[in-house]
């Protein structure tokens, strides 16, 4: 039979614990020590919680005195951990240092809107938004840029043609081209580069928070830190990830130029459906919402891209 694993370390000791997805049992001892914490895992095949995995922490004391310690039973709520003052926050996986501190931004802005609005599906959708409104100025001159691309495809062919013998003064005329019409072919990245620190915050909340737990949204969507479920024959149907993928479909066809990307286009929303079909419904609800707005954003830049180069007269801003 196997043995069970033992960890041992002494020292200036904050805190012992075990957690699951969203409960810990924490010992902190209160005092100067140092201390002596062991950690105790039993081979993964035991059945109970209580026999797998334990902890103990100890000090040197002189006979007759004895050490004070804070025991937490309960929820990994960010907001409780932290009022014991003892550092027992850490415990929750927020993400790497910068990500952490979106989380926890995040995260009260979370439970703010919840005390407003008592549905965090809602809060969610709210949060897109608000977020979207906020990267506004930014992504707009990237879509801008974008629909300057499609513009430029009829130059760029013609450069592709003279020049199809000689690819390195293709590639400075390209570069020229570029420079005199004021595109940045690399413009089109930074909408996703954008939403990619808030996304892992996002993560991060959803997976380890206890706020979102079984809280539902409508309809099918009964618990939003799992996946959505709706039964259908026998086999449980995940709706997000699906409307996620169609949204980012349409996203990309609009701002596919190159020919040659269609199958990208095709490919990556199957991809991403793999990607999220497993991950908890309200991220992938925040990624459609934001995915649906960024569409509605893209056909916005592009109408008034549109009406300029047609002589209309356009408003200075968005």
């Amino acid at each position: 039979e196997d043995e069970p694993t033992i960890t041992e370390d002494k020292g200036a000791v904050k805190w012992a614990a075990v957690r699951n997805q969203y409960f810990m049992a924490a010992l902190a001892p209160l005092g100067e020590g140092p201390f002596r914490v062991g950690l105790r895992a039993a081979p993964a095949r035991s059945a109970a919680l209580e026999d797998a995995v334990s902890f103990e922490i100890g000090a040197r004391v002189h006979p007759g005195e004895g050490f004070k310690s804070l025991l937490y039973v309960g929820p990994l709520s960010y907001d409780t951990l932290l009022s014991y003052g003892v550092e027992l926050e850490a415990a929750l996986d927020l993400g790497f240092p910068v990500i952490r501190e979106i989380s926890k931004a995040l995260l009260v802005v979370f439970k703010s809107s919840y005390d407003f609005v008592p549905n965090y599906g809602v809060v969610i959708i709210l949060v897109a938004i608000a977020i979207k409104i906020l990267v506004f100025p930014l992504t707009r001159k990237s879509y801008e840029s974008m629909a300057k691309m499609g513009q430029l495809q009829p130059k760029m062919a013609a450069l592709k043609e003279k020049y199809k013998n000689d690819n390195q003064r293709l590639s400075r005329e390209t570069m020229k081209l570029y420079k005199d019409e004021g595109v940045n072919p690399l413009g089109g990245c930074l909408p996703m580069l954008l939403q990619m620190p808030i996304f892992f915050a996002l993560y991060s909340v959803f997976s380890s928070t206890i706020e979102l737990r079984q809280a539902p949204f409508v309809l099918w969507i009964t618990d939003l830190s799992k996946p959505d479920s709706l039964p259908l024959g026998g086999f449980d149907l995940h709706v997000l990830p699906l409307l996620m993928a169609g949204s980012m479909f349409v996203q990309q066809k609009m701002t596919m130029k190159d020919p040659k990307q269609a199958m990208l286009v095709y490919m990556m929303p199957v991809f991403m459906i793999f990607i999220f079909w497993s991950m908890s419904s309200g991220l992938v609800l925040y990624w459609t919402i934001f995915n649906v707005l960024s569409v509605s954003q893209q056909l916005y830049t592009t109408a008034r891209g549109k009406e300029a180069s047609e002589g209309g007269v356009v408003s200075p801003r968005a």
